[in-house]
């Protein structure tokens, strides 16, 4: 991530600064009742989510802290990603790269894996792609700012990296080989479609090449640019690829970057992050790359995406509840756009991360609040990798257009509706004065269900007593369920054994139905099979 181009930083500023505005004009939310019609079949343009779609993302200068070094796995780590694995069954896609892999530089004959100064990695650096097991790895290899000295261009360099880097992850457990990071940021900004797409046609053939891969081979992982680009449609995959990108047939994904806030502005949680108003408008400007991507056969990924964009922390923003139901609702909502992954980044002391993974100076090692949306996401999918989702807006009372802080999903299998996700995005806390902390609203939903659906459904809740600010050590719980690094290293434990409810389906005049309760700050899968 970057943030060079001061011109983008204003308009996108701009932009939060009305998304701000009009999530302040809704008042707080009191109890009330709503009802959700979900087609019952699945619909023609629900799209179907691939079973990988929630990844992990780790900034390149910070993998030995999150894999651990050579032969010594970072068990914590590879515990909380299994936690993940175990509930789609396929493997996670983790993406090793970010900035600082535009800046690294290969020494053969340096002894240590990483230099104490600059970015400068020696052989046994590679090591620690083997950490994540049967994982499949996306590795980065540095194109470089042409404009920038830590950027120069060194082909032969790259190609060296390249290759140990997949000789230590092997064909079999390679997702993808992206050239480069936010070229859109490159040259301060003007760099063009044009030039980065020439230059990743040179990178990727002489990549290919070098690692005796077949001709043709769709192994590369193209555009990956910046999020504010992205918002002023600029260096968008759509100019990419028209500028001859995929040509030769090498790339598998496409990728753009996301973060829904700037740390460079004052942030709100209920207006920055639980707010489905600002989700939808923000990935707008996305929408015409992710069809135009999806009508040439490859998949549409967003490769790098965090609650914030600045990798210090504001963990009474970033590190709550309140980010990991944002979490929630914003994969759920990108999986109805077809988007086909989400890549949460993570970095070592960063607000946004999902867990951190040693003890620093700074934090110890423990799990964040948003790590728990990647269980929830992981559940909704499921095993029998042909879910397909669709996004159903939820009217405020009296019609008045859709609620900005209420969404729900439809989930289907088989054709049929298999669950239903609920976000209550409304702020509740009772730790800090700044949330609403009297008595804890509760949104009632009247559920229509098909007439297949048995005599009951379950229901599980991501939750926390103490509502959208407490952090994962304040008693967050999805389905009963919390992780942290003590006293498991992260492998999850049950802490509510009656964390499924059962809600008895009712038969009404035009159908049958469920009543389902959920709480402001809250979200719900409910289970129809």
């Amino acid at each position: 991530m970057k943030l060079s181009h001061t011109f983008l930083e204003a308009a996108f500023l701009a932009l939060l600064d009305c998304s701000r505005a009009s999530a302040a004009a809704v008042p707080a939310a009191a109890s009330s009742s709503r009802t959700i019609v979900l087609p019952s079949s699945q619909p023609s343009n629900a799209p179907r989510v691939p079973a990988n779609f929630p990844a992990f993302g780790i900034d390149e200068r910070e993998l030995i802290p999150y894999a651990g070094g050579a032969g010594k796995p970072n068990q914590f780590s590879n515990n909380l990603i299994h936690s993940v694995n175990s509930r789609t069954g396929a493997a996670s896609v983790i993406r090793i790269g970010g900035t600082a892999g535009d800046f690294v530089t290969f020494n053969a004959s340096q002894s240590e894996p990483v230099s104490s100064t600059g970015f400068t990695v020696g052989p046994s650096w590679f090591q620690s792609y083997k950490n994540f097991g049967d994982n499949k790895i996306t590795i980065q290899v540095k194109l470089g700012d042409p404009s920038r000295m830590e950027g120069k261009r060194d082909l032969p360099n790259t190609l060296e990296y390249a290759s140990r880097a997949y000789n230590a992850v092997t064909m079999q457990n390679l997702d993808a080989i992206e050239i480069g990071n936010e070229a859109s940021a490159y040259d301060d900004g003007k760099y063009t479609p044009a030039a980065y797409a020439s230059a990743f046609l040179r990178y990727g053939n002489a990549i290919a090449k070098r690692l005796g891969l077949a001709s043709g081979l769709a192994i590369f992982q193209a555009c990956d640019t910046a999020s504010m680009a992205a918002m002023m449609g600029r260096f968008t995959p759509v100019e990419i690829f028209e500028a001859g990108v995929n040509k030769n047939g090498l790339v598998k994904t496409a990728s753009e970057h996301y973060y829904q806030s700037t740390t460079a502005a004052k942030t709100s949680l209920g207006a920055d992050l639980m707010n489905h108003e600002a989700i939808v408008s923000r990935l707008e400007p996305y929408k015409e790359s992710i069809q135009y991507v999806r009508n040439e056969g490859i998949p549409f990924i967003l490769g790098e995406v965090g609650n914030g964009d600045i990798g210090g922390a504001n963990l009474t923003f970033q590190a709550v509840l309140g980010s990991a139901l944002w979490a929630v609702d914003f994969q759920m909502y990108a999986m109805s756009l077809g988007i086909s992954r989400v890549t949460m980044t993570n970095k070592v002391n960063a607000g946004f991360s999902l867990w951190q993974p040693t003890t620093t100076g700074q934090y110890p090692a423990a799990v964040r609040a948003p790590y728990y949306a990647q269980p929830f996401i992981a559940d909704f999918i499921g095993k029998s990798g042909a879910t397909h989702v669709q996004n159903h807006n939820i009217a405020l009372p009296g019609g008045k257009g859709p609620d900005p802080y209420l969404s729900a999903y439809g989930g289907y299998e088989s054709r049929n509706l298999a669950r239903i996700a609920i976000v209550n995005l409304h702020l509740w806390s009772d730790i800090t004065s700044a949330a609403n902390s009297g008595p804890r609203p509760t949104v009632h939903t009247h559920l229509k269900v098909n007439k297949a659906v048995g005599s009951t459904v379950a229901v599980e809740r991501l939750t926390a007593p103490h509502g959208a600010y407490a952090s994962a050590q304040q008693g967050i719980t999805w389905a009963g369920e919390q992780w942290d690094y003590s006293p498991d290293l992260g492998k999850g434990r049950i802490v509510d054994p009656n964390h499924t409810e059962t809600v008895k389906v009712q038969k009404g005049t035009d159908g049958n139905f469920v009543l389902v309760g959920v709480k402001s700050s809250e979200a719900v899968i409910v289970r129809m099979v």
